[in-house]
């Protein structure tokens, strides 16, 4: 990514950080954060107390108030870490010395697997940030940049191999698979009222399937 666009991504990362801190304090502050999120994923936000994090963390409330004022930026230091990671992510995914020597399947097939990755790793964040995101705006600009650069940049990546792509209109058809892709994950992974057909199957034949409908679809290896 450009330099303006590293600055524009890395603009809510800066909402609550103190400059010049040590390792320790640092260390000090993962650990209430790995407590807030774990906690605000499970129970929700407004359920969570200040104690209760410092409780999960193993550390005295004091010492919480010393990193993070009140509960409200220790709300916005979560969001901006999951941010930052999910920025981080993307931009050594789309990386092109990553995808250079890939054709349309493996890119396709590492974007699933680094989705599901991520949410296996963190389940629950979504359920931050969405709640977070109703009453800031802020949140939900910088998430819907990281959705823009991603999404954007998958399909930049589909275009650039479009002589491999049959479809007539490898445009068109980058974006649908990209929609496409970002809904099946999104019925698989934040299934909560409703159940989906391959809820009984490992994530392997949900990637084996995923990548055979896009690949029809886009008529891989046809001519238009």
């Amino acid at each position: 990514m450009g330099e303006a666009a590293e600055s524009e991504s890395s603009t809510a990362l800066r909402r609550w950080e103190s400059p010049g801190q040590q390792p320790r304090s640092h260390a000090t502050q993962a650990a209430f954060l790995d407590a807030a999120e774990a906690l605000f994923s499970g129970s929700g936000i407004e359920a969570t107390s200040v104690n209760d994090v410092a409780k999960q963390a193993r550390r005295s409330i004091g010492s919480l108030y010393h990193h993070f004022q009140k509960k409200e930026i220790l709300v916005l230091a979560v969001v901006d870490r999951i941010l930052g990671d999910l920025d981080r992510v993307t931009e050594l995914r789309l990386r092109p010395s990553h995808t250079k020597d890939l054709g349309i399947p493996d890119i396709v097939g590492d974007y699933v697997q680094t989705a599901l990755s991520i949410e296996r790793g963190r389940p629950g964040y979504k359920r931050i940030l969405i709640e977070v995101g109703l009453g800031d705006p802020q949140t939900r600009s910088a998430y819907k940049r990281f959705r823009q650069r991603l999404d954007g940049g998958l399909i930049a990546l589909l275009l650039e191999r479009q002589s491999e792509i049959g479809h007539s209109d490898p445009e068109m058809a980058a974006r649908f698979v990209v929609d496409q892709l970002s809904a099946m994950l999104w019925a698989r992974l934040d299934r909560v009222m409703t159940p989906t057909q391959l809820e009984n199957h490992g994530d392997a034949d949900f990637m084996a399937e995923a990548l055979a409908s896009v690949s029809a679809y886009l008529k891989l290896g046809q001519e238009g």
